[in-house]
């Protein structure tokens, strides 16, 4: 009798520990996110007042822990201006063509890495959190920004969209400045078609224009941009 009720004992605490492992697993496999669909690391790189901003000026957010998995490189084009809380910034402007590339997606972590070419500016490897449900996400990425090797400034990305077969419907980029560290790019040292860093607080938010952004084979560099002579992306005046 002693020796039934051990292996009776011991049957029922392996399976005890197999469920519970199996809660564990199910545990990391979902990441959590707050009522606003974000993930604690987003928050973390963006405050709540300039997720607030964007919102207003026109920018989706699509939250969730159920991203679609998106690599290879799109092709946004013609780059227009949504809205902009950016000092006498025109009502209406077309940006330079947007070409980028998103890899690595990390399912479980909710990351990417991504590459861009944006008229004269490109990044490549930039670290990026996903959230989302379905086919539509929103990425967000803190890039720290330079001017002239000694002006530094910290700048959120954040992009949204539809993954489809063939590309992105409505995409949307927003750019909005978190903190230029006092820094004002004097107009002497560099081309004034630079400009300066653009007050705390303020970005813009741009859409591609025809609603449809294509999957490319390949990135579009600097000089074959169709539009490499409008203005960039960029955090500046």
């Amino acid at each position: 009798m002693g020796s039934k009720k051990k292996k009776t004992m011991k049957k029922t605490n392996l399976l005890l520990l197999s469920l519970f492992s199996l809660i564990i697993i199910a545990s990391s496999c979902t990441k959590k996110v707050d009522e606003k669909g974000l993930t604690k690391k987003i928050n973390k790189i963006l405050p709540d007042t300039i997720l607030t901003k964007m919102v207003e000026a026109g920018m989706p957010i699509h939250g969730g822990n159920t991203p679609p998995k998106i690599e290879g490189t799109f092709f946004a084009s013609p780059m227009d201006l949504v809205s902009s809380s950016v000092p006498d910034d025109p009502e209406t402007h077309t940006f330079a063509d947007l070409t980028i590339t998103f890899k690595n997606f990390k399912k479980r972590k909710l990351t990417l890495e991504l590459d861009y070419v944006n008229g004269l500016t490109e990044a490549e490897g930039l670290a990026t959190y996903i959230v989302g449900e379905g086919n539509k996400f929103s990425m967000f990425c803190k890039i720290k920004a330079r001017q002239l090797i000694l002006f530094r400034a910290d700048v959120i990305m954040v992009i949204s969209g539809t993954l489809t077969d063939n590309g992105i419907e409505d995409f949307y980029t927003a750019n909005f400045m978190i903190d230029n560290h006092g820094n004002t790019v004097p107009l002497g040292l560099i081309d004034d078609d630079l400009g300066v860093w653009i007050p705390n607080g303020t970005g813009r938010v741009v859409k591609d224009g025809d609603g449809f952004t294509e999957r490319t084979g390949e990135a579009k560099s600097k000089s074959n941009s169709s539009n490499n002579t409008n203005t960039c992306l960029t955090a500046i005046e």
